[in-house]
């Protein structure tokens, strides 16, 4: 069986956030929380593969592979992502002028929302390859 913690190292190498680095340091337990949240999330994301787990424990009921990990950290990578953006948009139109780097608000959320389909669009290639991969062993 694989752990959660598995999923979340290697997502945890796909992002870089004040917020969670902060999270982790003042309450530990509230950050694994946090991401177990994100991983249930995202885990019907995955939508290639029947995937069951024991949120207790905090395990797969099974041995995922290395293919399988990556995948369902992309997943949470999209959506804790997408999370972000929810914010940035919530506050979008709140917001007037521009950033430190001279961007409009508006700019910011448009570059965002390419980023986050770019995430979208490879996630769905690598589930696509597995697929695929999964069609050939069955011949």
């Amino acid at each position: 069986m694989t752990s959660f913690d598995e999923v979340y190292d290697l997502f945890l190498n796909y992002v870089s956030d004040y917020k969670l680095d902060k999270l982790a340091s003042l309450d530990y337990n509230a950050f694994k929380s946090y991401l177990k949240g994100i991983l249930v999330s995202s885990v019907p994301i995955y939508s290639n593969k029947d995937i069951s787990y024991n949120e207790e424990n905090e395990e797969f009921s099974e041995t995922l592979s290395i293919y399988d990990i990556r995948i369902l950290a992309s997943c949470m990578e999209y959506t804790w992502f997408s999370h972000g953006l929810n914010e940035v948009s919530a506050l979008a139109g709140r917001l007037k002028g521009r950033d430190i780097n001279g961007e409009s608000s508006a700019t910011i959320l448009k570059n965002k929302s390419a980023h986050l389909n770019s995430l979208r669009e490879n996630l769905d290639n690598m589930m696509m390859r597995e697929q695929i991969k999964g069609m050939k062993e069955g011949m």
